[in-house]
């Protein structure tokens, strides 16, 4: 049996300032071109580290910006986002499942961009088009390495909430994590000085009381290799997606939140791709030109 929440470290929190945790480094003394060259190597470390750490949780990137000097109006029409086609396999569906376009989320609970989108757009998302038996809404798990354990945990737990319960009860959970992550989860460090996101196991396991379903339970669920292998299989069914688009030239590399709005033909979700947190006109652009198909 696979145990994922059982395996704890100590983490140093971000919060704690002591100076022997810092080094401050002295460039008096050195000649001027050693100077220059270190002064290089730090810049390129702090360049690499920050596109390392920001190219999986991604805000949204607007068609165009940057191509002008002048600002431009963001229409975010439909045409602006790229076709794309990947194999339909379901999931935990709220709405109506004959209904006829498809919303295909990947989502990480920890995931500030993908709160941004749950925040901003998926109630009006739910309203206008999943309640009107327009879109069925199917969410995958794809927690990211630098929010462990947090993010695997509470993946694995909305597994257990949805298979122990429904999927609308699911639901139910993301919206609620969601509106209080910041108060269950802590940025920390490992012992490899690489960021982890931790889990305030007391504020977390209070979320189930809220939510009125048996909080041992999900607990044991939790730990079990269903739970883990779940979470798996949704994290290879969009590094899969991944590769294929990045070899077709239509993405550099995914992260989260990842869409694919479009309509299920001969087992294959075909439509268009939305990397990031747009603003909720560019999903109702999309949805509208996929009900007219």
């Amino acid at each position: 049996m696979t145990k994922v929440v059982d395996e704890k470290r100590e983490v140093k929190s971000v919060e704690k300032n002591d100076s022997s945790e810092y080094v401050t480094l002295n460039l008096k003394g050195l000649s001027l071109p050693w100077a220059i060259l270190l002064s290089v190597i730090i810049f390129t470390a702090g360049i690499g580290s920050a596109l390392y750490f920001g190219l999986k949780a991604r805000p949204v990137t607007p068609t165009g910006a940057g191509a002008t000097p002048t600002p431009t109006v963001q229409t975010f029409a439909a045409n602006e986002f790229a076709e794309v086609s990947i194999p339909f396999k379901g999931g935990p569906t709220l709405g109506d499942k004959s209904a006829k376009v498809v919303v295909l989320e990947f989502s990480d609970l920890v995931c500030p961009y993908c709160k941004k989108f749950h925040d901003e757009s998926f109630a009006t998302i739910n309203k206008d088009y999943i309640e009107t038996g327009k879109v069925q809404f199917v969410y995958k798990h794809y927690p990211l390495a630098f929010h462990n354990p947090a993010a695997t945990i509470s993946a694995q737990a909305a597994y257990c909430v949805e298979t122990l319960y429904s999927a609308e009860k699911m639901y139910s959970f993301n919206n609620l994590f969601f509106a209080k992550s910041s108060t269950i989860t802590q940025n920390a460090y490992d012992d490899n000085n690489q960021p982890v996101v931790n889990i305030k196991d007391k504020q977390f396991y209070a979320l189930f009381g809220e939510l009125g379903v048996d909080s041992n339970k999900i607990k044991n669920c939790i730990k079990t290799t269903e739970a883990a292998n779940r979470v798996k299989d949704d994290s290879a069914e969009l590094s899969t997606f991944e590769q294929d688009i990045v070899q077709k030239g239509v993405t550099q590399g995914l992260g989260t939140p990842t869409f694919v709005i479009g309509v299920v033909k001969d087992g294959v979700l075909q439509g268009r791709l939305v990397e990031g947190a747009y603003p909720i006109v560019a999903f109702k652009n999309i949805i509208e030109e996929q009900l007219g198909k």
